[in-house]
């Protein structure tokens, strides 16, 4: 692999703590500490505008499935959505009486998820944002989660080990998934629909079936402080972050690529642009940081 300097993005007056593409890879969504919310123009990366209402760290970002929605939650206790690109504020509501750590848009996007610093994690009804059920899953953090497929099941992970496995019919928990040995920072369905991802803080990650759950296999990465994962989109690369940078490994065989070193002491966040052209990260450092994939030289 050829390691490249990246694009480096400032504006952000505190840490950054998620980046999003937009569906058509055209847009960068990055949003931090301060409540801030910028969108960039991918290629020319030009800062757009500005999304206005958080008043506290954003901590998550998700898109609706017809792309024309972003969804936002922060340590203010809200969930705010947005029209996109616009930026005009739909709706805010308090979604919790502590920070709200994660956000996530149903299959059919009739409902999305939020996850919270305390121990519940609650299911809402769109448009209007109604509470559908709330789920109680770990006493103090509750992470990353995603839906299955077909909407029927959100899974969870957290500052545990384990995965958790809701009804978001009746908001029961119907399975409890073991194999990691710290908390759960990432879950993520898989493009192929027919299996899903965790991983944890020292870099484990498993890929188990959606209709069983059965582990498939796992793979064991290099390094601890692991807080984010993404996949690109043909299914090849795994990007997972460590405190000073980001680690690139083959999803096939789990054999280890590259290091894309970040100087920042944390980075939070990564994503892989839909159409696989960029990788962008987001870091302690206020700062944004997107590589090209092309120069990156992948074999």
């Amino acid at each position: 692999m050829n390691v490249t300097e990246p694009v480096v993005l400032e504006g952000h007056s505190g840490h950054v703590m998620c980046v999003l593409f937009s569906p058509d890879s055209k847009n960068l969504l990055s949003a931090g500490f301060s409540g801030e919310l910028f969108l960039w123009s991918v290629g020319g990366w030009k800062n757009i505008r500005a999304f206005k209402g958080h008043t506290n760290s954003v901590n998550a970002l998700s898109f609706s499935t017809d792309g024309r929605t972003l969804a936002s939650v922060s340590t203010d206790t809200t969930l705010k959505l947005w029209s996109y690109p616009s930026g005009e504020l739909l709706t805010s509501i308090a979604a919790d009486k502590k920070p709200v750590m994660s956000v996530r848009f149903s299959p059919k996007g009739d409902s999305l998820a939020t996850a919270s610093y305390g121990p519940i994690i609650r299911l809402w009804s769109l448009p209007l944002c109604e509470e559908i059920v709330a789920m109680k899953g770990y006493p103090k953090n509750n992470g990353p989660v995603a839906f299955s497929p077909d909407g029927k099941l959100l899974f969870s992970g957290g500052m545990g080990n384990s995965v958790f496995v809701w009804s978001t019919a009746s908001g029961e928990k119907v399975d409890e998934l073991s194999g990691h040995k710290t908390a759960v920072m990432a879950v993520m369905l898989l493009g192929d629909n027919r299996h899903f991802v965790t991983a944890d803080y020292h870099g484990m990650v498993i890929v188990r079936s959606v209709k069983d759950r059965k582990v498939v296999r796992t793979i064991q990465t290099q390094g601890k402080g692991m807080m984010g994962i993404a996949l690109s989109p043909e299914g090849k690369v795994l990007a997972l972050t460590k405190p000073n940078g980001v680690d690139l490994v083959s999803f096939t065989d789990g054999s280890f690529i590259g290091s894309l070193p970040v100087k920042a002491q944390g980075v939070y966040s990564v994503k892989f642009s839909p159409d696989g052209k960029w990788l962008a990260a987001a870091a302690a450092d206020k700062r944004v940081r997107a590589w090209e994939m092309k120069k990156l030289k992948i074999a």
